[in-house]
């Protein structure tokens, strides 16, 4: 993935380095609450730059207008996951996510 290369993580979805180096751009809850897509929103329970609470009013703000958007909290996950099991369980959640958004 650092060499630029899409990686295939399922039936025509494809993720780029790119992806997870945006991931963590904060998004402002007035424009969060207007978006009908489904979200994921990843947050690590020892995350010391940014607060879980505003991960979870993000999400209250979410959660009713796509029944597919997901808040999942990593135990352990620090801002950037950088321990190696939790940025597996980051990708994991997010390959199992994107499925489920196009299994139905």
């Amino acid at each position: 993935m650092n060499s630029g290369e899409d990686i295939q993580i399922s039936k025509g979805w494809y993720l780029k380095k790119s992806f997870f180096d945006t991931a963590d751009q904060i998004v402002p809850l007035d424009v969060m609450a207007t978006i009908k897509i489904p979200i994921l929103i990843i947050h690590g329970d020892a995350d010391q730059i940014i607060p879980i609470k505003d991960s979870k009013k993000g999400y209250e703000l979410i959660k009713d207008t796509n029944k597919k958007s997901v808040l999942c909290v990593v135990k352990g996950g620090d801002h950037t996951f950088s321990d190696r099991k939790n940025t597996k369980k980051v990708i994991r959640k997010t390959i199992e996510w994107l499925s489920s958004l196009i299994a139905n």
